[in-house]
Parts: structure tokens; sequence; C-alpha cells
């Protein structure tokens, strides 16, 4: 049985943190056995330890949960030199996973990226491998939808992440359209919009519910905000088209024109007119959606993300242990 730690520095509800989570809950059990390390509690810390992975909270109990693992992954934004010397100075094999875009040094760790544009401006790519983000299809699913009158546009994120160009946008779309509905999840304030054609949800863990009355996603992500941005392949696994800026975040998930469409970044009439095309066109959301189920089963599966998660703890622990032999 290997032992591993997965250490992230904060828990709240973005998608680092499901990742651990989908990791925690398709792990291997005849092979590994995990637990999660962070300084702080939360609702996902509580849905990770539902799937049976025990989560240490505080600094405190840091030192335990490394020296009870065979393999450390820690889970990061950015780098932390105090991190990495710790690490490194634990005498445990570990491994880094980046969940941004942004170079790293050259370190001793292997280093997972998230997304394939993240692997690809690394320098010494001999340190790091490319495994993009997947989703749990087993919540993320295509569901049949109610006869409505209504075209339900929905919009899953933490505000900061999303450029304010999409309020301008959106007012142009609620206005040309009374059908329409703009659903907002996410701790949203002072939008400056106020139609009873918006509802704001706030902060929300059923999302799959909530996707499963929705027509279009639509979404308006800054560059360089992120790695392979999971609440994009979410949607599209459950078979909404989307509509987005083309971004890192956003373009290695949608096929402009197959199972969305990627628009220029702060252009608000293409963004708007993107949204009116398939408001207007239910055959071309329809079809849309199917495209967007099969490619997200083709290349989002969790479960062979996990899979690959795993041989990497596999050989770099047969690494370390050959050369301390």
């Amino acid at each position: 049985m290997i032992r591993v730690t997965h250490f992230i520095p904060f828990m709240g509800v973005g998608g680092t943190e499901q990742m651990v989570l989908n990791l925690c809950k398709y792990r291997n059990q005849s092979e590994f056995d995990y637990v999660v390390s962070t300084p702080m509690d939360g609702i996902i810390a509580d849905e990770i330890r539902a799937v049976g992975v025990p989560v240490h909270v505080g600094l405190n109990l840091l030192h335990s949960a490394i020296q009870w693992a065979d393999i450390v992954n820690l889970h990061c934004i950015g780098y932390d030199p105090n991190l990495h010397a710790m690490l490194k100075y634990s005498g445990k094999p570990y491994v880094a996973t980046l969940h941004w875009l942004c170079e790293f040094p050259d370190l001793p760790a292997m280093t997972i990226c998230t997304s394939e544009q993240t692997y690809q401006i690394q320098k010494n790519k001999n340190r790091f491998i490319a495994i993009p983000n997947g989703v749990d299809l087993s919540q993320f699913y295509p569901r049949p939808k109610q006869q409505k009158e209504e075209i339900i546009i929905t919009r899953v994120c933490r505000p900061i992440k999303c450029a304010l160009y999409f309020w301008i946008a959106m007012e142009k779309v609620l206005k040309k359209y009374p059908q329409a509905r703009l659903w907002i999840v996410g701790n949203e304030k002072n939008t400056g919009v106020s139609t009873e054609q918006v509802r704001f949800w706030g902060i929300r863990r059923d999302i799959p519910e909530i996707l499963a009355e929705t027509d279009i996603f639509a979404y308006t992500p800054y560059p360089n905000s992120g790695s392979k941005d999971l609440v994009v392949m979410e949607a599209l696994a459950m078979g909404i088209p989307c509509v987005t800026s083309n971004v890192n975040t956003t373009n290695e998930s949608i096929k402009d024109g197959e199972n969305g469409f990627l628009t220029e970044y702060d252009n608000v009439d293409e963004f708007a007119q993107k949204i009116s095309l398939l408001i207007e066109g239910k055959a071309l959301r329809t079809q849309m959606g199917e495209n967007a189920i099969r490619i997200a089963q083709e290349q989002f599966d969790m479960r062979k993300v996990t899979e690959r998660y795993e041989a990497v703890y596999k050989n770099v622990l047969d690494a370390y242990r050959k050369s301390n032999s």
C-alpha cells in the first residue's frame, strides 16, 4: 500500500479543491491510501471525509501527515520556496501539482501541469508532465431537459475570475430576449444590473442540478487566470454549449463552433452575438450539446486522470527508493 499525503495550502470551493476531492474519490483503494492536509476546514474538506479520506486540519498537523506518507503531493497555484524547502528537507519524495498558468523553477520534484499550455511554457520539460484536469462524469452527465419557454443562461465562477464586460454583454442579451434568464452561481456583488431576469444563487454545491436546467453556459474569464477551468468542462460534460472568452483556461476544452464558441477577450458585441445565435438556434444548441458530451467522455474522465496521477506517484517513489538503496 502506497501512502500519499495531499497538501493543499487553502480550502475553499474552487477548482483546485475540487480536483483534490476527485482524486480522493477515484483513488485505487487496493494500492493507495490517502490523507489530505490543509490549514483550514471547509465544505470540500467534509466531502473528502465523506469519500473515506481523513483530513488533517491545521499546520501543526502537517509534519505528522508528511511523516506518515510514502510520497507527498503538493497542490499549488504558484511557487512558494518555503513550502518546497520544507518538503525537500523532510526527506520524503514529493510531486507538485501546478494549478495555474505560470512558469516554475527547475525543482528536484516532478511537477504535474494541469493544462497542456502550462506544460508548454516550462523550460526544463524533463521535470514536468502534463495531466490536464478532469471532471467527475458520475456527477456531471446529460439529463433530459423539460420543455419550457425560458432560455436559461448560467455562469458558475468566482466573480474575481470573470471580466466585467460580461455584464455589459448580458444586459444587451437580456434586453433583446425577454425569454432569457440569467443564473449566477457564486458570491457576486455590485453588478450594476437590476432586472427580474437575473437570479443570484450564491455559493452552491448542487451545481449538477443547476446545470441540468441550463441551456447555455456563459463566462468571460480573464487571460492567464488559472489552468484548465473545471466549470467549463463540467458544463460541457452535461451537454451544455459554452460561450466564453478565448483564453488559456477555456480554449483547451472548447472547440470553437463545435461544442461552443470562443470569443475575442473584451469583445462585448461578439460575446453577445454568439449567445444570441444559441438563443435563436435550438437545433444548434442540440448539436453542440451532443458534441460537448462526446468530447467530454473522450477527454475529461476523472478516473483516467487519477490513474495517471497514481502512475506518477509509483514512478517517483520507485526512483527515490532506487537512489536510496
